[in-house]
């Protein structure tokens, strides 16, 4: 059986130097199937002795910085972790904000339902008040022309007219306020949909 072929340190040195430039770790594997010699116990010593004057070599790169320089990376570092670090803060606080405006939105939410169904409520009935109140109108003016047809003197017709035209403009009066009730529970009760439809979309 015939001894491997002799390789030296500089040998496998070229070889991690080659393996490391495919972005691959040496091993006695990667090596000796480059250079196809050599013992597997002395490729793994030379390899072993290349990587740790690899390292040395770094370190001692490093070490080369000079000092002021080393502070500015320090501070440079210490001041992009800072940031980062009230970034995260600000994110977390934005969150919580975000989860408490959720919470009162939807709150709001269920307090507008309560409201609008009072609001349905209120607009029912002011409608059927309404509408008892224009027959009233229409039942008096129907008075008046009776009055108006009927009359046997001037001052008992005068009398009577007087007193039905009251009532007649109360009715009147009556009708114009409970318009505007409902005019005005429309516009609140159109307000709280549109403010209802924003939220939802929010």
């Amino acid at each position: 059986m015939s001894r491997p072929a002799d390789i030296t340190y500089d040998d496998v040195k070229s070889a991690c130097i080659q393996i490391e430039k495919l972005d691959q770790r040496p091993t006695v594997d990667r090596v000796h199937a480059l250079l196809g010699k050599g013992g597997r116990n002395t490729v793994n010593r030379f390899i072993r002795q290349y990587l740790l004057e690899r390292d040395q070599a770094s370190k001692l790169n490093t070490s080369k910085i000079p000092p002021t320089v080393l502070v500015k990376i320090h501070e440079s570092l210490e001041l992009f972790t800072k940031e980062k670090g009230q970034q995260i803060t600000a994110l977390m606080r934005e969150k919580e904000e975000l989860k408490a405006y959720s919470q009162e939105i939807l709150k709001e939410s269920e307090k507008r339902e309560d409201t609008l169904d009072t609001i349905n409520i209120q607009f029912t009935a002011a409608l059927a008040h309404n509408k008892e109140l224009e027959a009233l109108l229409k039942q008096s003016k129907n008075q008046i022309e009776t009055l108006q047809n009927d009359a046997k003197s001037g001052v008992e017709f005068k009398e009577k007219y007087i007193e039905q035209k009251g009532r007649n403009d109360s009715i009147v009066e009556q009708i114009k306020d409970y318009k505007e009730r409902i005019n005005g529970l429309e516009k609140k009760n159109g307000e709280l949909l549109e403010r209802a439809i924003v939220a939802e979309k929010q």
